[in-house]
């Protein structure tokens, strides 16, 4: 799992900076965005809800994911993911790195 979270971060290494989000890399295709994300210490996203999947995937540091009220510790090694439409909130328990992938609706195997 390790290997696949460096070639994911590697992949995410030389792109462009998205213009929103300092400090993130993007990647785009097919609608599939990857972001490398620093997330300082005691910092907290608001509530909100994504309308695709998204999965965070924290390769250095820990985080702590507050889905539908209910809270998971999220260390390196592990994974966490946010169905669409589901409230929720992510919280760095220390200095962390984490990716990012957000996966649309739309997108289907083999297509």
């Amino acid at each position: 799992m390790l290997d696949s979270i460096r070639r994911l971060r590697e992949m995410t290494l030389n792109l462009p900076v998205h213009p929103t989000t300092q400090g993130c890399s993007h990647a785009q295709g097919d609608g599939v965005v990857t972001a490398d994300v620093f997330l300082p210490a005691g910092s907290a996203s608001k509530e909100h809800a994504h309308d695709r999947l998204t999965v965070i995937v924290p390769y250095r540091g820990k985080i702590m994911a507050v889905i539908e009220a209910q809270d998971r510790v999220v260390p390196v090694g592990r994974s966490v993911y946010f169905l669409p439409g589901s409230p929720h909130y992510v919280v760095a328990l220390v200095d962390s790195w984490v990716i990012e992938i957000t996966i649309p609706n739309n997108t289907q195997e083999g297509q």
